[in-house]
């Protein structure tokens, strides 16, 4: 019996630690995701103004 409790507890422990596991790189891959998402808005946003500039320039 004390076998069965103890061996349940394991099990419960081990579930708990890939849980954290997986959202913890859940949040790593948000996290990803998100500056890649910004640092493109703010690639595009550089290339827009410099071909403004370009098109200032020109004139």
């Amino acid at each position: 019996m004390l076998f069965s409790e103890n061996s349940d507890m394991q099990l419960d422990v081990k579930c708990s630690l890939v849980n954290k596991s997986f959202e913890y790189l859940r949040g790593i891959v948000n996290n990803i995701v998100t500056y890649s998402a910004i640092f493109l808005l703010v690639l595009q946003n550089l290339n827009r103004k410099s071909v403004d500039n370009l098109d200032l320039w020109l004139l």
